[in-house]
């Protein structure tokens, strides 16, 4: 990370009152960090971020995942295979006792006094169960979903200025009030990547239920860096990517209606065949590729399969080093 993304993170502090109480701040909320081979992301998370009591959902990773979140002294909810983002989520949150949990990927951070102006937004509203908070990248370029690339484009795309109501969010950073969002059901578990959040997010319009974004409250994001180098060749790991996505594509699609989103299936089908067609003219071979296995995992789920790369059933995971108020049943 560069010395300016650093500072980002350092300067994300509220801009009035004093510095929230950290004993204060570990009353109300968990951290809770779905990782995958995450060990560099997660010390570089822990350097720049609010020190709060957590837990890491580590999916099976390969590498010091582990070791990372013991030096932070975070607690650990290990699965011997990855379960995808959506499950790992629940399943830590599932374990939470602190009304809120602050459900943050490895490779993005917040002060304590952009988590307490979460907070400070939970109790304006308290019948809000998902806040939001300004995500930018390590050179402070503001990254704000206005829509799902599941429906049309919206003209208008700024950031609000202040408190709003929004329609789509980001699942790299998010407070959520746990009960109620676990009521609600939280993330679909038939999805293994990609889609969670815009899936989450139109149950929510469904439901009439509100997402709140907090402009005062600042989270930096470096992006796709979660996850460190695969033990697996990059090409394999790309098509576990790329299937999940067209998978996850068609899924949404499906649930939410053709109608809502943009087009039918059908023509979504015809681009991506489309695509492949330019790009194998053009001679861009990776793109083509990925266009190939996205194609792929869309008519796995045209032809009714479930999720490619999703352990069946519900996997069991073993909970180490949680405090005993913290490990539930099923852990």
């Amino acid at each position: 990370m560069t010395n300016e993304g650093m500072e980002r993170v350092a300067s994300s502090a509220g801009t009035g009152g004093d510095a929230p109480s950290r004993a204060d701040l570990a009353r109300h909320v968990t951290l809770v960090t779905v990782a995958y081979n995450s060990a560099e992301a997660l010390r570089w998370q822990g350097a720049h971020s609010a020190r709060l009591p957590g837990l890491v959902v580590d999916n099976g990773s390969s590498d010091a995942t582990q070791a990372a979140a013991r030096e932070r002294g975070l607690g650990i909810l290990a699965f011997e295979v990855n379960c995808g983002f959506g499950r790992g989520v629940m399943a830590g949150l599932a374990a939470v006792t602190t009304e809120f949990a602050l459900v943050i990927n490895p490779d993005a951070a917040m002060s304590e006094d952009a988590v307490a102006a979460l907070l400070a937004a939970a109790e304006r509203y308290p019948d809000c169960a998902l806040f939001v908070p300004r995500i930018v990248n390590e050179t402070g370029k503001v990254f704000f979903r206005v829509d799902s690339a599941l429906e049309r484009r919206q003209k208008h795309r700024r950031p609000p200025d202040g408190d709003a109501c929004i329609a789509m969010l980001s699942g790299a950073v998010m407070l959520v009030r746990v009960a109620p969002f676990l009521a609600f059901g939280g993330f679909d578990p038939a999805i293994f990547l990609y889609f969670e959040d815009d899936e989450l997010a139109f149950r929510y319009r469904a439901a009439r239920r509100p997402i709140i974004y907090v402009a005062e409250a600042e989270a930096v994001h470096l992006g796709n860096r979660s996850s460190g180098p695969s033990a697996r060749p990059a090409a394999k790991s790309n098509r576990v990517k790329d299937i999940s996505f067209g998978w996850s594509h068609a899924y949404v699609m499906e649930k939410i209606g053709q109608g809502a989103g943009r087009g039918s299936r059908a023509l979504a089908v015809l681009r991506l065949a489309g695509s492949m067609a330019v790009c194998l003219v053009s001679g861009r071979f990776g793109k083509l590729r990925r266009e190939a296995y996205r194609l792929e995992g869309f008519v796995r789920r045209l032809q009714g399969r479930p999720a490619p790369f999703l352990p069946p059933g519900e996997p069991g995971c073993v909970a180490l080093d949680l405090p005993h108020a913290m490990v539930s049943e099923e852990s």
